[in-house]
């Protein structure tokens, strides 16, 4: 928060006096004011987007140095991984062998260029498929409520080497289920997505490797995201 907040508006108590008139019946009583050093996002988008982009890369080397210690940097394993076949046994060892869960925050602004989601979320999808090739085909778990990859994402899983279970949200378990007037088509939008990704799995000879899952349960919605392996 202490990073964001240096290309983040504040809002100051106004010491302005105004009263709600008929002419202006909504008085504020805080002005928005941007940093000292920070480029105004509407006068000058470049500048802003080039100066929170350096904010944040500084806070990734901070947070890197910090987290990875005794000299490991998981994310250069893992790009090792990719690089090098013969080399994934013992690095996969480097990684785990003082502990056996790895917490990794990640984050996407995409305005600003800063897309360290998505470069970690391919490095991953890269790492499942050499470390299939080389050893046991790996399984991942993933989940959604919303299903609507990211080609990049699909084209992963459908030419990958793993195995990849996808669960999702049944129509009913969608948020927008019942919804009136537009929303309510929403769920069936996912329906469509969902079912044009199966095509798209059977066309390659994927339906051993991979599966997808609704979840259903009366009266729940579903919201889970994320991997597991």
């Amino acid at each position: 928060m202490h990073s964001i907040s240096k290309f983040s508006y504040k809002a100051l108590k106004s010491s302005d006096s105004a009263q709600p008139s008929q002419n202006n019946p909504i008085v504020s009583h805080f002005n928005l004011n941007l940093p000292n050093g920070c480029p105004s996002p509407h006068q000058n988008p470049t500048a802003f987007r080039s100066f929170a982009n350096d904010v944040m890369d500084s806070f990734f080397e901070k947070w890197s140095s910090e987290t990875y210690s005794g000299g490991h940097d998981f994310f250069r394993d893992l790009s090792s991984l990719t690089t090098n076949a013969t080399e994934t046994t013992s690095n996969t060892h480097s990684v785990s062998e003082n502990s056996d869960t790895l917490l990794i925050p990640s984050i996407q602004m995409g305005p600003l260029s800063i897309k360290h989601d998505e470069h970690f979320t391919k490095l991953l999808f890269d790492t499942i498929d050499l470390y299939s090739k080389n050893q046991n085909a790996c399984r991942t778990d993933m989940t959604s409520g919303y299903f609507n990859l990211a080609n990049m994402h699909k084209n992963a899983i459908l030419n990958s080497s793993g195995c990849f279970n996808l669960i999702i949200a049944s129509p009913e378990a969608n948020g927008f289920y019942g919804a009136s007037g537009i929303s309510g088509h929403i769920p069936n939008a996912y329906s469509m997505f969902e079912l044009e990704f199966i095509s798209q799995v059977i066309n390659k000879n994927r339906s051993d490797k991979v599966k997808v899952y609704e979840f259903s349960k009366k009266g729940w919605t579903y919201h889970a995201k994320g991997f597991s392996f």
